[in-house]
């Protein structure tokens, strides 16, 4: 059973909700003396049975976890084991069920923050890997993304724009994809392409604040348009609108595009 206090707790609290999460799943699985198997592929499969969680990320929840709360990691011949420190004060077992776990070190029985050296190091490796895994995948999305626009456009924007990244980094955190980018710049281009608002076809303006209203804007294709109009003038033209109007003498061309039909001789 979870003590409430574990819902109030300021060091609970430090934890993400993976974490408390994995927390939690320790408790379950400790034996009546609060200790278990700290081998993070055991701890995937126990608590973790469906999930395909990186054992990295185990690892790094293990070390947050010990660093905040009154749970040890600790190795005896080579194998890693996890202690709650202070168990008799949470559970009380009328009959417990001798352990098979070895107590944790002398050195480690007044420390309930302790981590595994075999930890440590993989945990600075993982956040190092991470933060580069990171900065390239976001380089190669980037450049992909300028590259589509320079295509679309027929411009020559640089991928390495300090602005320009700022930008796409700041939508990619509000968690919009490339191929939303890829969106925007299709539609944007559909409507503003040889027209007076060709200038606003720039990185500033497609992948500003107003993102998300380009990405949901219905775009009303210009072929269809063109079509409709064409088959609206024929339409009337066959029914002998057009005519009607000739005899009336109150027929005026449109000479916005509306319709290209001649006008009446004189």
């Amino acid at each position: 059973m979870i003590d409430p206090n574990f819902w109030i707790s300021e060091d609970v609290a430090k934890l993400s909700h993976d974490e408390r999460l994995l927390f939690i799943g320790l408790f379950s699985i400790a034996d009546d003396y609060g200790k278990g198997k700290g081998n993070p592929s055991y701890i995937r499969a126990s608590i973790y049975p469906y999930e395909d969680i990186p054992l990295k990320k185990i690892e790094e929840w293990c070390v947050n976890i010990s660093r905040v709360t009154n749970i040890c990691f600790y190795r005896v011949d080579d194998k890693t084991y996890y202690k709650f420190m202070g168990w008799d004060r949470w559970q009380t077992v009328s009959h417990p069920t001798p352990s098979s776990i070895p107590e944790p070190p002398e050195s480690f029985a007044n420390d309930s923050r302790t981590v595994p050296e075999s930890f440590s190091p993989n945990i600075i490796n993982i956040k190092e890997s991470n933060i580069k895994e990171d900065n390239s995948r976001f380089a190669n999305d980037s450049r992909n993304i300028i590259n589509y626009l320079n295509q679309k456009t027929s411009s020559n924007f640089k991928v390495n724009s300090v602005k320009t990244q700022a930008l796409i980094k700041a939508r990619f955190k509000e968690g919009f994809k490339v191929e939303d980018f890829y969106t925007v710049i299709d539609k944007k281009v559909s409507e503003w392409q040889n027209t007076e608002f060709q200038k606003f076809l720039i990185p500033e303006t497609l992948f500003s604040t107003k993102f998300e209203g380009y990405l949901n804007q219905q775009i009303k294709d210009k072929q269809q348009g063109n079509y409709s109009r064409f088959r609206d003038f024929e339409n009337k033209r066959e029914s002998g609108y057009y005519e009607k109007l000739f005899d009336e003498g109150t027929y005026i061309p449109d000479r916005t595009g509306g319709d290209s039909s001649p006008e009446k001789p004189k």
